[in-house]
């Protein structure tokens, strides 16, 4: 059964965690606790592109860090980077090449090679840019 802090912690940002604690209304390691339980969880149901991939018989291997509204939450946010995820690494030069943008999981996971093919999304040409 799923309690308040399950669905809380969904959107709970780091000011509403802290004001929690701080009242007594959650403990640092019920946080930890709520964290690790979704990382254990998986979806009760696939999405709609993933149902039709299952159904075409493909293997869903897992899911990838996608960069937060597409990139577009501030100009000092790096490309690549979501709260839940961290940032994507280039995996051939970490902290030196320039994942993309919004899909910059996807093609961090195909380049280095752990899977064959990869979904991602284009919202701002970031399948179109090179990494010069």
């Amino acid at each position: 059964m799923e309690s308040w802090l399950d669905k809380w912690i969904i959107e709970a940002d780091i000011a509403s965690m802290q004001h929690k604690m701080n009242t007594g209304m959650v403990t640092s390691e019920q946080l930890v606790h709520t964290y690790l339980t979704r990382i254990e969880s998986f979806a009760a149901a696939d999405s709609f592109v993933a149902a039709q991939l299952r159904a075409a018989g493909a293997v869903l291997l897992g899911k990838t860090n996608m960069t937060e509204w597409a990139g577009f939450m501030s100009n000092e946010i790096w490309a690549g980077y979501s709260s839940r995820g961290g940032l994507t690494l280039n995996p051939y030069g970490p902290g030196e090449l320039f994942v993309g943008g919004s899909s910059s999981g996807s093609a961090a996971a195909i380049a280095a090679n752990l899977a064959a093919v990869a979904i991602g999304t284009e919202t701002s040409a970031n399948h179109l840019c090179r990494n010069i």
